[in-house]
């Protein structure tokens, strides 16, 4: 039996990758209205300083000193250009010090150059980061200080970390509008719970202490709920950082961000694995589990991992309007991230690539079938992407509003001028 299902498995995919090599180019095409806003999504992000410098040691080149810090984010500016805001995971202090309080202790230490870095961030308009990781510590409370000192001289917001708890849970804000109308946007990090990173390293912000947002199911679920209850008609993003380094999703993600969707959040975008993970709809709500990388300077262990792979997932999210409505749909630009093969120039796919990432996806599904008809493939001036919707936001003052039958649905020019409220 076990076979007969493999083997279905296989022809299923077979016939989905014969119509990304067929189709793609058209389909998205004909659908496509150019959206009023853009949020850009991308993964985990460092210059990777310290993985150079170790590679100079040991002989081999230093890109950052050979090429710039230009030369590794120069391919992906099409993705970033697309955009009218990006937001990252900042996996990495920025910070002059170079000892730190878990020197021999902590195997990967992290350090980026405060000035270079945060100028390459204003420059390439990523305008607010994640600091909910397990590298933002690694050269304890004064090496926070010094990053986010380095963010606020480009004027760049940072969440996820802070002075004390109650700063590190605060959510980046962030509101837009359309003609009369207004939408709220949230985005909130966390850090999943890790023993050795709260009993060894210190890494979890405590009421008069310094560090990452913690989420265990419970804490997050109650800042997410203190989020919806303070603000009903806001679109709130969770941000996580979780997974483990070069695998799929493990259970404790997933009871975790279900947790989450269950509590109000209308869409959990993860990183942390250094590779894209699996795609879910939970509830009527898209789950990302891990972007994977996105300028990420260390030489990477793809190879040496038996599950891994190369490739990692920018995820754009598109707003249009249609009369009291606000269509919102997710656009996924898959990039190959293996920097040994890209001499550190991370670039979107191909479509040999693009199509062995599909095969990966849907193959760690467990209802592939079901998520190839939720998922549509395209390809753009930027490249292959997988497009998702996420439904309709209907312009009233109460909350739970999101259509997702549109079609069956009398639509009320009454409610112009109001603010769009959140998914029901």
């Amino acid at each position: 039996m076990k076979k007969l299902l493999f083997l279905f498995l296989g022809f299923y995919l077979i016939v989905s990758l014969h119509f990304v090599q067929t189709e793609v180019g058209a389909k998205s095409e004909v659908r496509y209205t150019k959206p009023l806003l853009s949020i850009l999504f991308v993964g985990d992000t460092s210059w990777g300083e310290n993985y150079q410098e170790r590679l100079e040691k040991k002989g081999e080149i230093n890109i950052l000193k050979e090429k710039g810090y230009d030369y590794s984010i120069k391919k992906l500016t099409s993705i970033l250009k697309s955009s009218n805001v990006t937001i990252a995971n900042l996996e990495t202090p920025l910070t002059t010090l170079r000892t730190s309080p878990w020197q021999e202790k902590k195997r990967y230490l992290h350090w980026g150059d405060p000035e270079r870095v945060a100028e390459m961030l204003q420059k390439y308009h990523i305008k607010s980061v994640s600091l909910a990781n397990n590298h933002t510590l690694d050269y304890g409370q004064l090496g926070l200080q010094q990053t986010i000192n380095a963010l606020q001289s480009r004027q760049i917001k940072w969440f996820g970390a802070g002075f004390n708890a109650r700063k590190a849970a605060a959510s980046y804000k962030q509101k837009f509008l359309f003609d009369n109308h207004t939408l709220d946007l949230e985005v909130i990090g966390g850090f999943w719970y890790d023993e050795s990173y709260d009993q060894k390293y210190n890494f979890y912000a405590k009421a008069n202490s310094s560090g990452t947002n913690l989420w265990t199911k419970s804490t997050a679920r109650e800042q997410i709920k203190a989020l919806r209850e303070n603000n009903p008609c806001a679109f709130i993003v969770a941000f996580p950082h979780w997974g483990l380094n070069y695998h799929w999703k493990t259970i404790n993600q997933v009871e975790l961000a279900h947790s989450m969707v269950d509590a109000g959040v209308d869409l959990v975008i993860g990183h942390g694995a250094h590779m894209a993970q699996e795609i879910e709809n939970y509830q009527n709500r898209w789950i990302l589990y891990s972007l994977g990388n996105f300028v990420f300077n260390s030489p990477g262990r793809y190879l040496k991992k038996k599950d891994a792979h190369p490739y990692s997932l920018t995820a754009r999210l598109d707003i249009t309007q249609e009369n009291e409505f606000l269509n919102l749909t997710l656009r996924l630009y898959p990039i190959f991230s293996n920097n040994r093969l890209t001499n550190y120039q991370p670039r979107p796919v191909n479509r040999q690539e693009f199509n062995e990432l599909l095969l990966e996806i849907f193959r760690h599904n467990k209802f592939p079938r079901k998520l190839r008809q939720q998922i549509s493939l395209g390809k753009d001036g930027i490249g292959y992407y997988f497009h998702l919707d996420l439904g309709l936001l209907k312009s009233e003052t109460e909350p739970n509003n999101l259509n997702l039958n549109p079609k069956n649905e009398k639509k009320d020019s009454s409610n112009i001028g109001k603010n769009f409220c959140k998914f029901n």
